[in-house]
């Protein structure tokens, strides 16, 4: 698809251009030695040849939001643990079920969160993995 095209369907991609700027180097430092590439491709990479060592090993997904927080959040204008929150929640479900945390997937589609908080959330949720030990 086009620049023009992706504009036409509501994407703008300079918009997220700047926000993978803006996360960059956040980013890079919760990365652990397994990731392969960097941010700001369609999909991220990670070398799992280490699992070989395993006798049967088995990848652990978990998701969840932080919908009810966001509402809150933006009802009270403050954004300080969303990210935070959204790394504990994930790893903790993992970690129950006796996985260890490798990396985390997140979107950041928020629309109860207004565009100047979206950088401090998603550091946040960086500050997060990097506090998990990522």
């Amino acid at each position: 698809m086009t620049r023009a095209g992706y504009a036409a369907a509501g994407v703008d991609i300079a918009a997220a251009d700047r926000a993978v700027e803006l996360i960059r180097a956040a980013v890079g430092r919760t990365a652990r030695p397994e990731v392969v590439g960097g941010i700001g491709g369609f999909a991220g990479l990670f070398d799992a040849s280490r699992l070989a060592a395993y006798r049967r090993p088995l990848l652990a997904t978990s998701t969840d939001g932080v919908g009810t927080k966001v509402m809150i959040a933006a009802r009270l204008r403050q954004f300080g643990t969303i990210g935070i929150d959204l790394v504990a929640m994930v790893a903790d479900d993992l970690v129950a079920c006796g996985a260890e945390p490798l990396f985390i997937r997140r979107t950041s589609t928020s629309p109860g969160l207004p565009r100047a908080s979206s950088k401090p959330t998603n550091c946040l949720g960086l500050t997060g993995c990097a506090a998990a030990m990522w």
